[in-house]
């Protein structure tokens, strides 16, 4: 299964640079699936990721904004934003998390 995951990532309207890691998303905490961190500059994010199942994917941004916590969970990737075998839709349509303001304190998903 290939999921394309995009997103630009500011703090109060600034493009960012920042951790994300992607995360298969599991029961818990101790249960998540930590399968890549990367440094992303400028606000912007697009990757490609894949996996042998259907597991439920998640961005963890490590950034820190005004008095905000250091970092936010965005909302999930599910099956139905997945490609059985085909890298070429993945990357052609991915999932779009839009504009993600970190300064909005909060948690996704």
């Amino acid at each position: 299964m290939y999921a394309g995951i995009k997103a630009t990532i500011v703090c109060e309207n600034n493009p960012v640079d920042a951790k994300v890691e992607i995360l298969a998303a599991g029961d818990n905490e101790a249960g998540h699936k930590h399968l890549a961190a990367v440094i992303m500059k400028g606000g912007a994010f697009e990757t490609v990721i894949m996996q042998d199942d259907y597991p439920i994917f998640f961005l963890r941004i490590w950034y820190q904004c005004a008095a905000c916590q250091d970092h936010m969970d965005t909302a999930f990737v599910t099956k139905g934003d997945q490609y059985k075998d085909d890298f070429d839709s993945a990357s052609q349509k991915p999932f779009d998390y839009g504009t993600i303001e970190m300064s909005q304190c909060r948690q996704y998903g």
